[in-house]
């Protein structure tokens, strides 16, 4: 009952700072949304923009087009498949409309590398590394997670608890949050990045990239095959590391 003693009004779905979750405790209504927005906006920038080159095209996506498809990613970023190929599909789409020489005959994959240009699985991943990193230095606040240190393993992100016996939609909830799955790649990091404690954001996260460089980013493209059962880092660092072993 309201507070006026009324009835409260069943939603389908609840907006909160932008971002909408459904009584499934989905985000696909979020998602949904963000996909529609920055279609939109790319749609207008080659309409309103006749030039293809490549400095002109990564401006657009990076200033128009990416916020919208990155504005807090770290709460709603999906798992599921489908979901992730529709928010790639933007930036593959606009990126194929760069024309540049060095593009010429490459697949999506070979795009990325040479423009230097993160997939959107990954930019929304690395969103939630760096946002836990912040976390543990102090540099933000209203949201809590546990941290644990050892000499041998250094600092680990305490993923939060799943309570097996809760409904189903509510474990597949959990193990998509930051809190569970920000926490696993968290984990993943080299023990010098997830150690290091400079509270300089600007170092850590060129750290960060340099360590990714060396993952390969291979988002699911037709006609294209990967050795990784998906293109997530908790998939793509541990066959890179045991590669490296061999």
């Amino acid at each position: 009952m309201a507070p006026d003693g009324g009835p409260i009004e069943e939603k389908d779905c609840l907006r909160d700072l932008g971002v909408r979750v459904s009584t499934d405790l989905t985000f696909n209504t979020q998602i949904d949304m963000v996909v529609q927005a920055g279609s939109r906006m790319a749609g207008w920038a080659l309409r309103t923009f006749r030039r293809r080159g490549r400095v002109l095209m990564l401006t657009l996506l990076r200033s128009l087009i990416q916020p919208r498809l990155d504005y807090c990613s770290q709460l709603w970023s999906p798992r599921d498949q489908a979901s992730i190929n529709r928010l790639e599909a933007v930036q593959r789409q606009f990126i194929s409309q760069i024309r540049d020489g060095s593009l010429a005959g490459r697949n999506y994959w070979e795009q990325l590398s040479l423009l230097r240009v993160y997939s959107q699985e990954r930019r929304r991943e690395r969103y939630q590394v760096c946002f836990l990193w912040k976390q543990c230095q102090g540099l933000v606040s209203g949201y809590e997670i546990k941290w644990q240190w050892s000499d041998r393993r250094g600092r680990l992100a305490v993923p939060n608890k799943i309570l097996h016996s809760a409904p189903s939609k509510v474990i597949k909830a959990r193990e998509r949050s930051l809190g569970v799955h920000g926490a696993h790649l968290f984990n993943l990091l080299p023990k010098t990045l997830r150690n290091e404690n400079s509270g300089d954001f600007e170092l850590f996260k060129n750290h960060l990239d340099i360590f990714l460089a060396n993952i390969p980013d291979q988002p699911t493209t037709t006609g294209l095959a990967r050795a990784a059962v998906t293109n997530s880092l908790l998939d793509q660092v541990p066959l890179v590391q045991n590669l490296n072993l061999d």
